[in-house]
């Protein structure tokens, strides 16, 4: 059930600051390992960049995220990816929001040589309690892929639609959040990319938790032609300060 290659649709909900109190927030993450094994070489490296500025007036957000993965033996890689993304989010109304975005990736596992995306359109907040948030966000998207290994070049325009909750009742220390993403292709809808991707948190300590995340994504028309599905399970704890 898990799977080397990570699913190319970024999940960006799940990398959105959410505190109101910080104008700016900044973090990066540098992780690294190397072993050798009796002659069997083991290399892992990895980087995440996420870093948060708001407006004067409160109403813009900036985000900015950044990740690069390699993880290899020997000749054999088994994750080589790195993306950047830009969005600014705008509030119209408590309710309504506007965003602008651009992302650029690469997977080399996937043959992806490049993918750049630039897209537009509105987010909204359809339910705003204490203990559980439900938004809507649904864009124009305009993208183009090139991979060398099959010689193709293609541009598509697509619609970009995420429906994500968060549940985090009183003071139990549990939070649900979970978000499906449905991209299809608007010339031809039987191409098309869905991600779904749930995360359960717990709270042992005020700065511990654990972490369980389940990702699910599935592309109709990958690069080589056919379709391409992973399923991940990650357990992991989580330190914050």
């Amino acid at each position: 059930i898990g799977g080397s290659i990570q699913a190319q649709l970024v999940n960006i909900e799940a990398r959105r600051i959410q505190s109101d109190s910080n104008k700016v927030v900044f973090n990066l993450g540098l992780n690294g390992n190397y072993s050798n094994n009796d002659g069997t070489k083991l290399l892992l490296m990895s980087t995440n960049l996420l870093s948060s500025l708001k407006t004067k007036n409160l109403k813009g957000i900036f985000l900015l995220l950044g990740n690069f993965e390699l993880s290899k033996s020997g000749e054999q890689e088994f994750a080589n990816s790195w993306f950047g993304h830009f969005r600014y989010n705008h509030e119209f109304t408590p309710v309504v929001r506007g965003e602008v975005f651009v992302q650029l990736l690469n997977n080399s596992l996937l043959f992806i040589d490049l993918r750049n995306l630039v897209g537009v359109g509105p987010r909204f907040k359809l339910v705003n309690s204490k203990p559980f948030n439900l938004y809507l966000g649904t864009s124009y998207m305009h993208e183009w892929e090139r991979s060398s290994r099959y010689d193709s070049r293609t541009q598509a325009n697509r619609l970009s639609s995420y429906l994500s909750f968060t549940l985090k009742p009183g003071e139990s220390g549990f939070q649900l959040t979970n978000t499906s993403y449905y991209q299809p292709n608007l010339a031809y809808v039987a191409d098309y990319r869905f991600l779904d991707e749930m995360q359960f948190a717990l709270a042992i300590t005020k700065h511990v938790s654990l972490l369980y995340t389940m990702r699910y994504y599935f592309d109709s028309a990958a690069p080589d032609g056919g379709y391409q599905r992973t399923l991940n399970l990650t357990f992991g704890i989580n330190f914050k300060w």
